[in-house]
């Protein structure tokens, strides 16, 4: 049974993806192949995890090497755009690859 926060949590990514989506539809952004290889290039950038956004059918890529992270949206048109980045991050459940 979904709880009243796990519904919220649930519309609330989704308002977030679509105004994300919405965003990103403007942007260049380039083959997804060519931003992996270019992750795997810098600072040896992993993926960690993948995950399909709720109501697209765009999928989320966090990428990872020990000290920095970067987060892709991976769009049907097999372009993908780096969303963010940073540093200092750490897994918080699951046991790592």
């Amino acid at each position: 049974m979904m709880t009243f926060m796990s519904i919220f949590n649930t519309i609330w990514a989704g308002f977030l993806a679509a105004m994300f989506l919405a965003s990103v539809a403007r942007a260049d952004c380039p083959e997804v192949e060519e931003v992996r290889d270019a992750l795997r290039a810098y600072d040896n950038q992993e993926p960690i995890f993948q995950g399909l956004i709720y109501g697209s059918v765009a999928m989320l890529e966090i990428w990872a090497s020990e000290n920095e992270w970067t987060s892709v949206l991976v769009m049907p048109d097999g372009t993908a755009c780096i969303m963010d980045e940073g540093a200092r991050w750490r897994l918080l459940w699951g046991d790592p690859a």
